[in-house]
Parts: C-alpha cells; structure tokens; sequence
C-alpha cells in the first residue's frame, strides 16, 4: 500500500514538473502573439462595421505595439511580481485617416494581458517643440515635487498637460525654483508674463513665461504646474525652473499676455530659389562692369 501511494505521489509530482517546464519555456514572442491574437479577437467582435478588406488587414498584417509600465502597480507572472504596463495594438488601415487601437493592461512581457476597449485616434504631424515641453515639464515635475502620490505621478506621467501663458512672478520667492540659476531668475523678475532681453546687437527679444499644468487627481481644484520661459508660442527654448500646486482662482488670475506667432522660416526650396536669383543678378552686375 505504501509503495503504491509513492508511486502514484512521484507520478504526480514528474506530471507537474512537466507542466512547470512547458508553461516556463513560454518566450515574450510566444506572449505577444497570443495577445496580439486576443486583440484581432476582440476587433472582430466589437468592430462589425469595418469591411471585409479592412476586417482581413487586421486579421492577417502585424500591427504597431505601444506600452509604457505604471508607477505602483505589479503584476505577477508565476508568483513572481513584474510592472504592469499599458499597452496598445495598433493597425494602420489603409484609407483611414485614424489608428485603430486595442487597449489594455497587464505585465510588460505579455503573459497576462487582455484587451479592455477599442477606438480609433488620429495621430498628427508631431510638433517638436511642443513634444520637448511637455516631456521636459513632466521630468521637471517628477524630479521635484517628491511629495507626489502614485495617482498624482501616474497623472503627470501619462496624461498631457494643459499649458497657460503666465505672469507669476517667481522672483519674489512665491513659488520655488532651487535649481533655477540667477540669469532664469533674472528674465522672469519683472512678472508681466514677458520680460526683455538684450541680444549682443543691443535689440530687445521678449520672453515668456508659460506654465503647463495637471488637474489633481487628488483634488480636483489645484493643479500640479511646471512654469518657465520660452521665445514664442511655438514654445521654442522652453526652460522649466519652477514645479508647485495651486489652486485654479490662482492660475486663471496670472494669466499673461499671450506671444506672437513664430515668424515663418522660408522653406529650402524657396531659399534655393533666392540663392539662384541673387546669383543672377550679382552675374548681370558682373558682365555691365566689364
């Protein structure tokens, strides 16, 4: 009776160590495509109105993936913890004009993800500039309002900020700026939301003050805000040197005048053009002294 009962005990205990050494060897590659599968899936039944064309590019094309991980939340793959991540499956259909996106959540290597809604979203030219900003306002804020909760960074992480041209007057102390060195300091002094500054030919360049802001999530009220100069509304040379919170009275109060657009800079083909003719007419000069 006793070895009958260990038998069948190393049987299952070999049968197990089967299963581990199958479900172990399953590789990132395998995960996606699984999800990936799950997410042409849920396409099929939540898009009907798509035709047949668009239903069999989605079936049988690779589509773009997208992910970035979520401050504070693990997931656990085998008992062991991982970030969780938010990703999302893209195909770009030809003839439309948006991406069609599956979105959902769960550990960066796939093993548990699952589609949770689908939509479609147009991705413009991208505005550098402004990219640059947002992204340099959003590091600033992190890197100095350390007293953030997790749904207040997650917020500043991930969602775009909303922008004011300001007049705060952030050489006075309201507001801090300890790493803001003495010439930032200097150009926002005055605090009518510009400043001028003189270049080494003696002419006055005016310069902003912008401050991109998050809603709070804790309370919706105040507002997580990054402020620091910029040239033009184009948002060329934005510098943040101040990160705090404020309520919505104060921001809606200090808001400045708002900059000229940038002037337009002559394309390359124009700019040849003008070459060409300057060099003709340096050439009819030319042949009239001779």
């Amino acid at each position: 009776m006793g070895s009958h009962l260990s038998r069948k005990l190393f049987f299952v205990a070999v049968c197990l160590s089967v299963i581990l050494i199958i479900t172990g060897c399953q590789n990132r590659s395998w995960y996606e495509e699984r999800a990936v599968n799950r997410a042409r899936d849920y396409v099929m039944e939540n898009c009907r109105y798509l035709a047949q064309e668009e239903t069999e590019y989605v079936r049988f094309h690779k589509p773009v993936i997208m992910s970035q991980d979520i401050i504070g939340f693990t997931s656990s793959k085998m008992g062991v913890p991982s970030p969780t991540s938010q990703i999302c499956i893209t195909w770009l259909i030809p003839g439309r004009d948006k991406a069609l996106i599956v979105f959902g959540w769960g550990s960066g290597d796939f093993y548990d993800w699952q589609p949770n809604r689908v939509f479609w979203k147009r991705y413009g030219k991208p505005e550098k500039n402004l990219i640059n900003a947002h992204n340099a306002a959003a590091l600033y804020a992190l890197n100095n309002l350390l007293f953030l909760k997790q749904n207040q960074v997650n917020r500043v992480r991930f969602t775009p900020p909303k922008q004011e041209f300001t007049n705060f007057d952030l050489a006075k102390g309201k507001v801090p700026f300890e790493d803001a060195d003495d010439k930032f300091k200097e150009e926002l002094a005055t605090g009518p939301g510009k400043t001028p500054k003189k270049t080494k030919s003696g002419k006055n360049v005016d310069k902003y003050q912008v401050s991109f802001y998050w809603i709070d999530p804790a309370d919706v009220n105040q507002r997580i805000v990054v402020a620091g100069p910029c040239k033009d509304s184009s948002l060329l040379g934005f510098k943040p040197i101040s990160a705090f919170r404020t309520d919505a009275d104060d921001l809606l109060n200090h808001r400045g005048k708002t900059p000229p657009a940038p002037k337009m800079v002559p394309t390359v083909k124009k700019q040849a053009e003008k070459k060409k003719k300057d060099k003709k007419k340096s050439d009819k000069v030319k042949g009239l002294k001779l």
